[in-house]
């Protein structure tokens, strides 16, 4: 088992209520990006750490290999620059209430609350 700290900005909202973390397979000028790598590299039972705004935002695991997967149409226009070609990694959403029940009661309130 792995940790994996993911930094969202403009998808957040999408990949966590999705029960999913997805990225681009290259940099808009078609240059590798390790951060879009590390996707390939996670095995299931990693844990990941989806950070945004300044707060840990969800707790998952993953629960399948990466695949290759287009963009997903929730993101709408944000993303608009990115390649439809991405990465995806699934993540076990019922497991966050199991670590966010390890955080003590103030984390758990920042989490629900974000």
């Amino acid at each position: 088992m792995r940790f994996w700290w993911v930094n969202h900005k403009q998808t957040h909202l999408q990949e966590i209520e999705g029960g999913y973390i997805w990225s681009p397979k290259n940099n808009r000028n078609g240059s590798r990006n390790q951060t879009y790598i590390n996707l390939t590299k996670t095995t299931p039972d990693d844990i990941v750490y989806s950070y945004a705004d300044g707060h840990i935002k969800a707790i998952g695991v993953v629960v399948r290999h990466c695949s290759g997967m287009p963009k997903p149409t929730e993101f709408g226009r944000a993303g608009d620059y990115w390649s439809d070609d991405g990465w995806l990694v699934y993540l076990n959403q019922a497991r966050h209430v199991i670590f966010a029940a390890c955080l003590g009661s103030d984390a758990q309130n920042k989490l629900s609350q974000k």
